[in-house]
């Protein structure tokens, strides 16, 4: 009995003695790492953010840096800024005392690429006009070897092509380490000239990287006036009836005056005035406008597209077919015969106009048609025939014997009807 109980003991103490140790150890030592979100690689001189997200408790976060950059704002938060400076490498810190998270960004070495950006406009000159052309590079720039029109090398833009040369290119012009500027005025011919740097450098903050050579496009040079093609959903048309015409430029167009947003086109003629606004397309080369005949009009239409210039301010060179529209409100003159030839009816139809002969055999005593819709709804024989030469025409219908009564009709190209005239047929 005495020895269990004193094996008791000795068990309590040990759980005592362990129990103390275990309270006295150091907290656990690996705290969890936090995720840093933000940009791995930047160039120099740019700022950025960097987060944990949604976090509880942001206040108790706290960010430090190292190599070359600077927290700007607080420091403290779920968010920190941080402005890059030089090329190198740098450490983003951050740590609420217990977890803690490190994130590596490296400041890249940067060349100094070039784009263009013109002068507002729409980036066509013509020959003797001026306009600047500003340069951006992507890093600011230490050194330009060279600069001047690309006479030799094939490009991106010329694809082998020799390049286009036009007009003269002037000084560059520094405005600060990333913008420059030069004056360049078109000369002869059409095609868009290119500008070529050589051996440009980056500041040593960037790197000092060096470009052998770059390009960039300068004003497109445009000395070809523009052509308008005109056609037209029907080519001759009466009081009432509306034609849509389509108009075709060789290039894009727009008004001669910049503040003006709409082009028109203008008619004239014999009892003909008016105009129409030009409705743009999907294509950019192509308008539509109507036109509505009215009484008075006789005539060919006189269309005019006053007030357009392409991209350059080149003016209207020509327009095909800007007379072809004709107004005819005149009705045709129609005579016809019908003889029997023994193998059927020889029938021959004349109008005063070009357009469509009719003709409609009906036996005789049935009513004869007085309107055109009489003629074109009787129960008899039917047929229509196209005016050439003369205006004329000639053709050969079966016929049982018989008395027939036959009936005259003719339109003329722009839907006029002429009066109803008719003659005896009678077929042995």
């Amino acid at each position: 009995m005495k020895n269990k109980l004193s094996l008791l003991l000795l068990s309590l103490l040990t759980v005592f003695m362990f129990t103390g140790c275990e309270d006295e150890e150091e907290p656990f030592g690996s705290p969890y790492d936090l995720m840093i979100v933000g940009r791995s690689e930047v160039v120099p001189e740019t700022t950025h953010d960097y987060t944990l997200g949604n976090i509880t408790n942001p206040e108790s976060y706290n960010w430090t840096v190292s190599g070359p950059a600077e927290i700007v704002g607080a420091s403290n938060g779920a968010t920190v800024t941080v402005k890059f400076g030089e090329v190198g490498d740098v450490t983003i810190s951050v740590s609420n005392g217990v977890d803690s998270g490190t994130k590596s960004v490296t400041v890249a070495e940067t060349e100094a690429s070039v784009t263009a950006r013109l002068r507002g406009g729409s980036g066509v000159l013509r020959n003797g006009e001026s306009d600047t052309v500003f340069f951006e590079f992507d890093a600011p720039v230490s050194e330009i070897g060279d600069f001047g029109f690309n006479t030799e090398d094939s490009t991106a833009f010329n694809r082998g092509a020799k390049p286009f040369v036009s007009g003269s290119l002037g000084d560059l012009v520094r405005i600060d380490a990333r913008h420059y500027y030069a004056i360049y005025t078109a000369g002869t011919g059409n095609g868009t000239p290119e500008a070529k740097f050589e051996n440009i450098t980056s500041t040593a903050e960037y790197g000092s990287v060096n470009i052998d050579s770059a390009y960039v496009q300068l004003y497109r040079v445009d000395n070809i006036a523009p052509v308008a093609d005109l056609t037209y959903s029907a080519d001759y048309v009466k009081a009432g009836n509306t034609v849509t015409a389509t108009v075709t430029f060789s290039e894009e167009v727009m008004p001669v005056n910049p503040n003006d947003t709409l082009m028109f086109a203008t008619f004239s003629g014999v009892g003909i005035s008016g105009r129409d606004t030009l409705m743009a397309t999907n294509n950019p080369r192509v308008y539509t406008f109507d036109y509505t005949a009215d009484e008075a009009g006789s005539g060919p239409v006189q269309i005019r597209l006053d007030g357009i210039v392409d991209f350059a301010g080149n003016e209207l060179a020509g327009r095909n077919n800007a007379n072809k529209l004709v107004v005819d409100n005149a009705n045709p003159t129609v005579m016809g015969t019908a003889v029997d030839s023994g193998s059927g009816a020889t029938i021959t139809i004349v109008s005063t106009e070009p357009g469509t002969g009719m003709y409609l055999i009906l036996e005789e005593g049935k009513a004869a048609p007085t309107t055109p819709k009489d003629f074109m709804d009787a129960k008899g024989i039917l047929r229509s025939v196209q005016l050439s030469g003369a205006n004329s025409a000639t053709v050969t219908q079966a016929l049982a014997e018989g008395n027939y009564t036959v009936y005259f009709m003719a339109m003329d190209r722009a839907g006029n009807y002429s009066d109803i005239e008719s003659g005896a047929l009678t077929m042995d």
